[in-house]
């Protein structure tokens, strides 16, 4: 398995769980990404399965990746609907969709990424942080690769 972020290029927007203007109690139920065009190409953050393509009237064109049985990932907003079919097998990295501004809760090109247990908790329910999660999971990925490096490639003592 090997993890990534969505999109190459990005700027973070508004955080999960903030409560602001838009964003009442329990707070925002995802984490937006912007500073990119419509139809920018969204990715897969690892290897998985899509087990949801759909449109949503406040998340507009979603698609649904399941890496795991307890961790789904929401990529809302898209510019249209994704032409792969549930059940479609991707790699980390593989383009599942389009960035874009679909959906009523949509203000501008975005991605609002959610991350759930359920496929269908990326939408309502027990969702998690999905930016912490993927930037832990890529952290602990950089220093188990290095840590295999170095003892495969010792340094040499004079």
């Amino acid at each position: 398995m090997s993890w990534r972020m969505p999109l190459d290029k990005y700027k973070i927007g508004s955080k999960f769980g903030v409560i602001d203007q838009w964003h009442k109690a329990p707070g925002h139920r995802g984490q937006d990404y912007f500073g990119f065009p419509a139809g920018t190409p969204l990715k897969a953050v690892n290897d998985g399965t899509i087990v949801i393509n759909k449109w949503s009237g406040v998340l507009g064109w979603v698609i649904v990746l399941k890496v795991n049985d307890k961790c789904y990932f929401g990529y809302c907003h898209m510019r249209i609907q994704s032409k792969l079919k549930v059940g479609t097998k991707v790699k980390s990295g593989d383009v599942i969709g389009q960035a874009g501004t679909t959906g009523s809760a949509s203000s501008g090109v975005h991605l609002h990424l959610t991350g759930g247990k359920t496929a269908e908790s990326v939408f309502v329910g027990a969702q998690f942080d999905p930016h912490k999660f993927l930037t832990d999971k890529i952290k602990k990925e950089k220093e188990s690769i290095e840590a295999t490096t170095e003892t495969q490639n010792p340094p040499k003592t004079a």
